[in-house]
C-alpha cells in the first residue's frame, strides 16, 4: 500500500497453515519491493513492485487480519540486496 492505496496484489491460496509455521521474506532495495516464501531471500518470489516515487524505508508493520491471531518471528539481514 502507498498512501492507503493498494498498488499490487496476487492470489495465494493455501499459502498459510494453522498446523505449521511457514517462512516468508521481504526485500527492498533500489525502489524495488519483493515478497516471497521459503528460507532463502530471492527464492520463490510471490510478487514484486517497483516504486515510481521511492523513499527510504525505516520501518514496516506486519499484522493479522481482523479477528485472527498470528505468530511472527523475524530474522534481519542488513546490507544491499539482502
Amino acid at each position: 500500500m502507498r498512501d492507503g492505496a493498494e498498488v499490487i496484489s496476487t492470489s495465494t491460496p493455501n499459502i498459510l497453515s494453522c498446523k505449521e509455521s511457514r517462512w516468508f521474506w521481504i526485500r527492498w532495495a533500489d525502489a524495488m519491493i519483493e515478497v516471497g516464501k521459503g528460507h532463502s531471500v530471492g527464492d520463490q518470489p510471490i510478487m514484486s513492485w517497483k516504486d515510481p516515487e521511492p523513499f527510504s524505508v525505516h520501518a514496516f508493520t506486519v499484522s493479522s487480519g481482523f479477528g485472527s491471531d498470528g505468530r511472527y518471528e523475524f530474522n534481519t539481514y542488513e546490507g544491499k540486496g539482502q
